[in-house]
């Protein structure tokens, strides 16, 4: 909403900057506090049942959450091929998280950025500052 408010004009490289920073920071903060293994403190997780499902079943169309499991299979698959990233098998799907955790800032900014021009204000507010 103060986005259309003081109407910035970014350019491109602005944005690719904003959105290498976002996903950046995102990624490290969620990297650095990474469970290297299976979590069991929360009692109905699925954690380790989709890591069962991962390493051990085929995939079929009448599990649940099959996007997640061929991507989760397909990367495991490509992380484990570098040795000394992963000390466990729940590693790479961790890791998997963190990467969709970090997309998801980065979607969310889109959205928000997109959507900026269409929120109207209420005619009661001051004019806009142009900021060049």
């Amino acid at each position: 909403m103060f986005l259309c408010y003081f109407k910035f004009k970014v350019n491109l490289k602005t944005h690719l900057l904003i959105i290498f920073l976002l996903f950046a920071s995102c990624f490290l903060i969620y990297f650095s506090t990474l469970c290297p293994t299976v979590t069991w403190a929360h009692f109905s997780a699925n954690s380790p049942k989709l890591l069962t499902q991962i390493y051990t079943e085929p995939l079929n169309f009448g599990q649940k959450h099959l996007l997640y499991l061929a991507t989760a299979k397909l990367f495991s698959f490509l992380v484990s091929r570098f040795s000394f990233l992963t000390p466990d098998p729940a590693f790479p799907i961790n890791l998997l998280s963190t990467l969709f955790s970090s997309l998801t800032i980065i979607t969310t900014y889109f959205i928000i950025f997109s959507l900026a021009p269409v929120l109207k204000l209420p005619s009661h507010l001051p004019k806009p500052l142009h900021l060049a």
